[in-house]
């Protein structure tokens, strides 16, 4: 199936804040477990979570294939 290059680039974007937020919530959850054992459990498992489903979408976007330009049919360009 081939993709848009506008729906790569959203896969591509969301990858990223995907993980770089799932990277902040460690470490932040890391400092929060300090005070709160619990809220900063949960804080580092969504991180992880998130910072593993970022990571999952690079594998997906690399098995997404461009979508092809159409010719012009008047034969120009």
């Amino acid at each position: 199936m081939r993709h848009s290059p506008l729906t790569l680039q959203r896969l591509q974007n969301l990858t990223w804040v995907l993980i770089y937020a799932g990277l902040f919530g460690l470490v932040v959850g890391g400092l929060a477990r300090r005070e709160d054992n619990l809220l900063g459990t949960l804080l580092m498992v969504a991180g992880a979570a998130a910072a593993v489903l970022g990571v999952v979408l690079i594998w997906v976007r690399s098995r997404m294939t461009h979508e092809a330009p159409t010719p012009d049919p008047r034969g120009r360009g």
